[in-house]
Parts: C-alpha cells; structure tokens; sequence
C-alpha cells in the first residue's frame, strides 16, 4: 500500500485482486482518475510497482 500512496496520493482505489499465477502473485489495484481514466497498477507483494495499464473512459 506504501508504494500505491505514493504514487497517488489522493487518488480513490475503486477494486482491487489478489492474483496467483505458476510465474509469482500479485495485486491489481484499480485506481479511478477523477472520472477521466482508470489505471491498473500491477504490484508485487514486496511492494514493487511492475505495470500500469491505463484506460480511458
């Protein structure tokens, strides 16, 4: 959570999953952008930003 309030501060977290795969686990969190854009921000349990994928609503 650190590394994700860092990176947005006063941005609203709309979801977020826990993701296990044979390659490592992760979370998705899924950020809301003041209603212009969704960002999915890929991180691993220790913390490490990997992904942002960002979509335009």
């Amino acid at each position: 959570m650190q590394a994700l309030r860092l990176k947005y501060p006063n941005e609203r977290i709309d979801d977020i999953d826990f993701i296990e795969m044979l390659q490592g686990s992760y979370y998705r969190f899924e950020i809301e952008l003041r209603g212009v854009r969704d960002e999915y921000v890929y991180i691993t349990p220790q913390g490490v930003i990997t992904e942002v994928r960002v979509y335009h609503n």
